[in-house]
């Protein structure tokens, strides 16, 4: 069955009353259909834009508004307070009292000289924050009442400039408050509050003003702000002051009246133009577009000045734009236009050849550029009580990556906003702190994290491994699902686009071929499990349910980085498919090779009739997910797809990709401490970790020039001793959720060892977080819940698995007994399988009431046909079935005394000659390097385990003399130990050297065998008897090597290749006509191969072992001619 998820969030308009943005996580919801008796509804499929990267930052400025480090001014709504702050004892406060309602106020900070950036270099800002002002949304309009807006006020520009590119100029040139590079046809901004004046000039008699107007801007029918005396948007007007600007007044022409009287676009920017404020007798003004007058667009504007004669005047003609819906989101909106300004014969700029051309003049409040606005509820930052950091990425709208660098160079100030609605019907607050304001640069060059990391806990050490950054490939396709994918997730809107985007790093170049995207297939199904078929279905009174993918075109694009952030613009052309052409299952899709830099997201769309595959049987440490917002840009990426845990995973996208190996050294980190660096191997085992201590892992990678990556995605492990093991009747798939009663008992059988066992772990699946319950143990009376053994109250619970130590309770179990719990009222609902009911749950709830609470009184217990997602981890100590009677040996310890010294060398030694027989668990011990063998490599490692690892460099390869009265052997560096095998007559005597660690013989009819261990002097033994060398085994500190007999002709030469699969070539050479053999040993000294037996030449043979039918592991190749012996070891790797 698919099972369909709905991502529901709301598209909000950027509306100059500032929408109430839903928490994204918060909105995703599912779809739950389902009902089965006992209270359980099955679940259908209820299941940061900030990537891993080091950055190394540069504070540019910084203000901890502390003494002499506070250079930001606030009006009368802001305050320098130490009624709370993030830095030691001060921050900036805009109280949310009745003193500030109904108002907008401004901290702004002194003039700030930003320096220029170098190449690879990107500005950002962050500050932390506290938000207490409650009041978000009161009335529940779905529109923000108090919220605040950061903005950038950049001094080196102005609108007002003369141009002859302005709309319709009539002639010649005029003046424009506009930005020539915005839209298409050039235009304005939010937030601009623009003046353009004129000189001082002196009025006399009857002075009439005359200028030429147009305009385009917002539409202003309609406008409101909820208490706000706002009836219009973005707004211009005409002013003059007779004072010197100290003070102004609205000048008007009755032919051209203005459209409203009170412009949103001048109280946005200053609070005094509202109602019953000094500035709102300036609040009229002109909306929309100018359709009348002179040209196309313009008028004629004519003001009386008599009632100003004999002053001398300023006019203003003066812009004020509102905080959303400006020329980025209509092209046709391009500003403020006027030409051909006079005052009767006083003063006249025509910005052409007049006698006061271009004398207008604008005043240097610069251009205010918005950044974000955002709120104080729970789910924003700030919100929830505590201080936070507001950095890069965080923002749902505006500059997310709070990317300055198009400022560097320019001196500018930052404005932070707060604004309060005219009540406190949401509650009130302290109001908004901010502190520790920063401007930092950043590398953008790009230093990603290792990826797929994975932990494996063991008995007292931890296994870890992660994807190979040093690796590289050509056209591999790059997979992180499982190729599970039963459910899909669309968009709950009819017009909402999603983006279903998968991350990928290589730390160096990477060349993107294809990208493959997993289809769903149209589904149908009965609302009621028990029935498969529709007929049976709709005559049970169930509903027939139908879930089909409506074919739409999907873009495939790919966004890179930004610094430290994911972009939200692709770094190329989308590629646009009609899903129409696609088959149920992978579809591949060739884009035109795009090259990339380190990390990156592929993504591609859905919506709310094509639902995205989601694998949830995978990690979801690639998967990111982001929409497309009304402005049509792409809201911020999340890498966490539903913020309660109840579903994550991997899309349904994989990459066809060529890259490039990054060189890099890991580092590993365990609890956040760093244990181990510059390693070159992806994989690492900590062993200095307490078994059931579950531990958090993190990796990074170092980079040539030093730069050390971020932690990489965590894994978690616990080390546990063998004895631990998980009890489990569920398949650990949540099928369907348990709703229980207040006071009720849920519970489910396990059984223990009749010795006993330790209760280590009580594991649980929540559907929901928060509630308590408590954890109860019972013994087995009759098949039902008897005597408790053990309690505990449980009050921290998440959604999905969940897991409470009770090690320390020691609560002891055996045989048959009972584990689960005893609900609250609070208690969340249990995870059911509904597979294959063991019929090991059982339930109690005597005599509900109508809320459903349980009594107290006694009852009948009620098995479940389902089973309750209860677990539990026991320890069976040392009464475990089929325990290892020889676990607690010591390996090397074949005497048996738990101390390893020469003592027990000297036992493995005789052990290996067959001088002494072993008991079990000695032998056991035996086998030091674990090989499943018995022989000299084990004395080797023994002795180097007892003397530590002081000593020279193991040798290579050895030379065997046979003298007349001995066998001396030389080699290349250390011999850790040697083991010969004589043939001879009997009566064979000999005398070992001394000069060796340990050293014994066996002599058994005509064979001698001998082990001599750490020889300090080449002739091993002496003898004037005869001899034959049989077989020489020589071993350095971990392997056997190459031996060679002193020689003038016969050799046998290295093998090649070795290691080797399955085939290795060896030349042997004899000195003389006569018998020769070559033959392949096992280390048991068995024959499992002859490359050579017979009557020979005196020449080189070029033999060549086929060992396709032997498994992996050490064998030794031996030629023997003429009394001549050699061996050489060869390692087969399949």
């Amino acid at each position: 069955m698919k099972k369909m998820i709905i991502i529901s969030f709301f598209i909000f308009s950027m509306l100059s009353a500032r929408q109430l943005m839903v928490n994204t996580h918060e909105a995703l919801s599912t779809k739950a259909a389902h009902s089965l008796n006992k209270n359980i509804t099955t679940q259908i499929n209820n299941e940061d834009n900030t990537r891993s990267s080091s950055r190394t930052e540069i504070i540019l400025f910084e203000w901890d508004f502390e003494d002499g480090n506070n250079s930001w001014n606030g009006d009368d709504g802001w305050e320098l307070t130490e009624n709370d702050s993030h830095s030691p004892s001060h921050s900036q406060l805009s109280p949310n009292t009745e003193a500030t309602y109904n108002s907008v106020w401004n901290l702004t900070s002194d003039v700030i000289s930003l320096p220029e950036l170098g190449d690879d270099e990107i500005m950002r800002f962050k500050f932390w924050i506290l938000g207490d002002t409650p009041d978000t949304d009161g009335d529940g309009d779905n529109f923000l009442e108090d919220y605040y807006s950061v903005s950038i006020i950049d001094l080196d520009a102005t609108p007002w400039h003369i141009s002859d590119n302005g709309p319709n100029q009539a002639s010649g040139e005029g003046y424009w408050c506009a930005d020539e590079e915005v839209g298409p046809n050039g235009g304005y901004l939010d937030s601009w509050l623009q003046f353009l004046d004129t000189p001082p000039v002196s009025i006399s008699g009857d002075a009439t003003l005359s200028a030429e107007l147009r305009y385009d801007l917002e539409a202003w029918e309609g406008a409101t702000v909820g208490g706000s005396c706002t009836d219009g948007w973005d707004v211009a007007n005409v002013r003059i002051s007779a004072d010197g600007g100290e003070t102004w007044d609205l000048l008007e022409d009755p032919n051209n009246p203005y459209h409203f009287e009170c412009g949103y676009g001048w109280i946005w920017n200053d609070g005094a133009y509202e109602d019953r404020q000094p500035l709102n007798h300036l609040a009229p003004g002109w909306g929309g577009s100018s359709t009348s007058g002179l040209g196309d667009g313009w008028f004629d504007f004519s003001a009386d000045l008599s009632a100003y004669a004999d002053s001398e005047v300023i006019i203003r003609f003066a812009f004020g734009s509102d905080a959303a819906y400006s020329t980025i989101d209509e092209a046709g909106l391009t500003g403020f236009q006027v030409d051909n300004i006079t005052i009767s014969d006083l003063y006249s700029d025509d910005c052409d050849d007049s006698a006061d051309a271009e004398t207008m003049t604008t005043p240097a409040n610069g251009v205010t550029v918005d950044q974000f606005y955002d709120y104080c509820d729970s789910t924003r930052p700030g919100g929830n009580g505590e201080w936070e950091e507001y950095e890069p990425g965080l923002a749902f709208n505006g500059n997310v990556l709070h990317d300055i660098s198009d400022f560097a160079g320019k001196n500018i100030k930052f404005n932070v906003s707060s604004r309060y609605d005219a009540d406190d019907d949401g509650g009130s607050g302290d109001g908004l702190f901010i502190d520790d304001f920063t401007i930092y640069k950043e590398s953008s060059a790009s230093y990603p994290a290792p990826s797929g990391l994975t932990a494996e806990g063991g008995s007292g050490q931890v296994e870890l491994s992660w994807g190979d950054m040093n690796a590289s490939g050509s056209f591999e396709d790059i997979i992180y699902d499982n190729d599970t994918f039963d459910n899909g997730i669309s968009m709950v809107d009819e017009d909402a686009v999603g983006f279903a985007g998968v991350s990928y790093s290589f730390g160096a170049g990477s060349t993107i071929h294809s990208v493959d995207v997993y289809e769903l297939s149209d589904d149908s199904y009965c609302s009621d499990t028990n029935y498969s078929d529709q007929f049976d279905c709709e005559n049970n009174g169930a509903e027939w349910i139908t879930s089909d993918q409506v074919d739409f075109d999907m873009d495939i694009c790919v966004f890179g980085a930004v610094g430290s952030l994911y972009n939200t613009e692709p770094t190329y052309d989308c590629v646009t498919i009609d899903t129409s052409e696609w088959e149920d299952g992978w579809n591949t899709v060739m884009v035109p090779d795009w090259e990339m830099t380190s990390t990156y997201i592929i993504a591609h769309t859905f919506n709310n009739g094509y639902a995205a595959a989601l694998d949830e049987s995978a990690s979801g440490e690639h998967s990111y997910f982001s929409y497309l917002q009304n402005s049509g840009s792409t809201a911020s990426w999340d890498g966490e797809l539903s913020s309660d845990g109840s579903f994550e995973g991997e899309w349904g996208l994989r990459a066809n990709v060529s890259y490039e190996g990054a060189n890099v050294t890991y580092g590993v980190y365990r609890d956040g401490s760093s244990i181990a660096s510059a390693l070159t191997d992806n994989s690492y085992t900590d062993t200095d970790v307490t078994n059931d201590v579950e531990y958090t892992y993190n990796v990074t990678a170092t980079y040539s020039d030093g730069t050390e990556s971020d932690f990489s995605y965590p894994a978690t492990a616990r080390p546990e001793p063998e004895s631990n093991h998980e009890e489990a009747w569920d398949d650990g798939e949540l099928d369907a959720y348990f709703e229980t009663g207040n006071g009720s008992f849920t519970m489910v059988r396990y059984n223990a060892v009749e010795e006993g066992e330790l209760v280590k772990r009580f594991k649980w699946y929540s559907y929901g977080a928060g509630g308590a319950f408590q954890i109860k143990v019972y013994s087995d009376v009759d098949g039902l819940p008897g005597e408790q053994i053990g309690s505990a109250t449980q009050i921290e619970v998440e959604n999905g698995w969940n897991e409470r130590d009770l090690s320390s309770s020691g609560i002891i179990v055996s045989g048959d007994f009972w584990i689960g719990a005893k609900s609250f009222s609070t208690t969340m609902p249990f995870g059911a399988d509904l597979t294959e009911p063991s019929g090991n749950s059982m339930y109690l709830c005597p005599d509900p009431d109508e809320n459903g609470d349980c009594s107290n009184g006694e009852g009948d217990w009620e098995t479940l046909d389902f089973d309750v997602m209860i677990r539990v981890v026991l320890d069976c100590m040392d009464n475990c079935p089929g325990d290892d009677p020889c676990s607690d040996t010591l390996v090397g310890d074949t005497n048996g005394d738990a101390i390893l010294n020469v003592l027990d060398v000297v036992t493995l030694v005789q052990f290996i000659l067959g001088t002494n027989e072993l008991d079990d668990c000695s032998a056991e011990a035996a086998d030091f390097n674990q090989d499943g063998t018995v022989n000299v490599l084990d004395v080797v490692g023994l002795v180097q385990h007892i003397l530590g690892s002081a000593r020279s460099a193991d040798a290579t390869s050895a030379v065997m003399d046979i003298l007349s009265d001995g066998v001396s052997i030389s080699a290349d560096g250390y011999i850790g130990a040697v083991q010969l095998t004589l043939s001879h007559e009997p009566g064979f005597t000999l005398s070992l050297t001394d000069d060796a660690f340990v050293s014994e013989y066996k002599t058994e009819g005509t064979t001698t065998t001998m082990i001599i261990v750490m020889p300090e002097s080449d002739q091993l033994f002496t003898t004037s008897d005869t001899f034959k060398v049989d077989e020489v085994l020589v071993a350095n500190s971990e392997s056997f090597i190459t031996v060679t007999e002193l020689t003038l002709e016969f050799s046998l030469s290295s093998a090649y290749p070795n290691p080797f699969n399955p085939t290795t070539t060896i030349e042997f050479s004899a000195s003389e006509a006569g018998y020769a053999s070559v033959k392949v040993y096992n280390l048991m000294g068995q024959v499992v191969g002859v490359l050579m037996d017979g009557m020979v030449d005196a020449k080189t043979y070029n033999l060549t072992w086929n060992a396709k039918d032997l498994s992996s592991g050490v064998y030794m190749i031996q030629a023997e001619s003429n009394g001549n012996v050699a061996t050489q070891k060869v390692m087969l790797l399949k």
